[in-house]
């Protein structure tokens, strides 16, 4: 049976034991440990929770992150790039970004992939989805 939910709110700091016990209840489903940052995360934007007659059945957060991206063909410059990875891992770090996203087409994923491997980036496991918000869409102009 599906629980009616009464609203969606802005999260406070007292609502963080109930959302983790939403998280661990995530976890037992997955069968795996999955990741929620501290409440006061200097890359939490906004938390925001659902209740249902009290009670949080579902959360959500707003996080900051760095997406990476590059093009062109020249094989030295490309090799410098992958030099300045810790560089670029550090002023990420000190935007307060958690994670550094680097998306990658796949057409082009097996000429890239030990180069991102070696500059300390890893595949993720998780499925990427996207919203374009510079279009009223939301999609980019390419899909339906």
């Amino acid at each position: 049976m599906w629980l009616q939910v009464t609203a969606w709110r802005e999260a406070t700091a007292e609502d963080y034991p109930a959302i983790q016990a939403c998280h661990r209840r995530l976890e037992a489903l997955a069968g795996q440990r999955l990741d929620l940052l501290p409440f006061d995360a200097p890359s939490a934007l906004d938390w925001m929770i659902a209740e249902d007659d009290g009670e949080v059945v579902q959360f959500a957060l707003l996080e900051k992150l760095i997406e990476f991206r590059m093009g062109g063909f020249h094989p030295e410059a490309l090799q410098q790039m992958i030099a300045l990875a810790p560089e670029i891992f550090r002023h990420s770090r000190a935007a307060g970004a958690r994670y550094l996203h680097c998306c990658v087409p796949p057409e082009f994923e097996r000429h890239i992939a030990r180069k991102l491997l070696k500059a300390g980036l890893y595949k993720s496991r998780n499925a990427l989805y996207a919203a374009d918000l510079r279009s009223p869409s939301m999609r980019p102009p390419d899909l339906p």
